[in-house]
């Protein structure tokens, strides 16, 4: 049974731990992680098409030069949650 009301497969697309006062997905501060969520949400209810939503996930994920894994595993995740709604 899942807790705090997410199914396995939302806390399975969305591994997290908490740091502290911030929690983090990928390494994502919370103001990035909201910013995503709304996007998806944006996408889910029409308001803008799924090629406007991947640019915009692209801007709001900052891109760190020297982990470029960590940008394509967050982008990827929410990439996915695009893909998943079709």
């Amino acid at each position: 049974m899942s807790q705090h009301g997410e199914t396995p497969e939302s806390s399975a697309t969305r591994p997290s731990f908490d740091t502290g006062n911030t929690q983090e997905t990928f390494g994502l501060q919370a103001e990035v992680i909201s910013n995503c969520i709304e996007i998806v949400q944006q996408f889910r209810t029409g308001k803008i098409t799924k090629p406007k939503a991947a640019l915009l996930l692209q801007q709001a994920i900052p891109k760190n030069e020297t982990d470029e894994d960590a940008y394509v595993s967050a982008y990827g995740s929410y990439l996915d949650m695009l893909n998943n709604f079709e």
